[in-house]
């Protein structure tokens, strides 16, 4: 075992010792690390069954876009389970706001595996492929001190085997997308984002990730930005999307 490893097995003791995981759905201590009670467990899987309205899958085997933004090339969007806003009894949900609000390892490593076995259940072929990330907002930085899609791209790109370009940066501040209606939502993100001076993406192909999907503005937002940089292909992946919402 190297250093690193024996310094993050020593912080993980340490950290499971005075704050001992709980479970995310009813918050029951758990006896060994992790993210879910097996009866949690039991709802998530349940929940994650959820069908498509449109084509008839679980949302984790849906391959259906953005409604209305094919022309956006947001065909190639790939998601985990079904988002449902307002709901906070959802196990889901439930997950979702763990990884927003708290940055909880074992939640986002939860999180990860899911989305792996996401490109798994999908066949898709990632070779040559890098993945990035929806940035942050200074103001959420500051408040919160972390962006978790950073940790979940990290322990994703691990298991794909793929670098990790965080080549994306926001260019002003925005209102959040959950106080806005469809229309302002577009307007809010347009050309929001911007790819970094120094990086050439000529030809290069990206996985961009999001955590949550409504009318796919900010994915498009992002995904534009990266086409224009240069990228020759975007696959989109989230971990909940309203997408085809029964």
């Amino acid at each position: 075992m190297s250093i690193k490893d024996k310094l993050k097995s020593f912080f993980e003791r340490f950290l499971n010792f005075f704050y001992p995981p709980a479970c995310v759905g009813c918050d029951a201590i758990l006896a060994e690390p992790g993210t879910f009670c097996p009866e949690c467990l039991k709802l998530y899987q349940e929940e994650k069954l959820r069908q498509c309205g449109i084509c008839f899958q679980p949302l984790q085997a849906c391959k259906c876009g953005i409604k209305g933004k094919e022309r956006h090339d947001t065909t190639h969007l790939y998601k985990v389970f079904s988002y449902r806003p307002n709901q906070r009894n959802l196990i889901t949900n439930k997950l979702i706001y763990a990884i927003k609000d708290s940055h909880l390892y074992y939640p986002a490593e939860f999180v990860a595996e899911e989305l792996y076995q996401t490109v798994k259940l999908h066949g898709l072929k990632l070779s040559g492929y890098e993945i990035t990330y929806i940035p942050a907002s200074k103001k959420r930085m500051i408040k919160k001190g972390y962006n978790q899609l950073s940790l979940i791209s990290e322990m994703l790109g691990k298991r794909l085997g793929l670098a990790v370009s965080p080549v994306l940066y926001r260019t002003r501040e925005t209102r959040p997308q959950k106080e806005l209606k469809e229309q302002q939502r577009v307007e809010n993100v347009k050309d929001l984002f911007r790819v970094e001076e120094d990086e050439s993406l000529d030809g290069r192909k990206f996985i961009l990730i999001d955590d949550i999907c409504t009318t796919g503005s900010t994915l498009i937002s992002a995904g534009k930005a990266l086409r224009e940089a240069g990228a020759s292909r975007v696959i989109y992946l989230v971990i909940a999307s309203t997408v085809g919402k029964t």
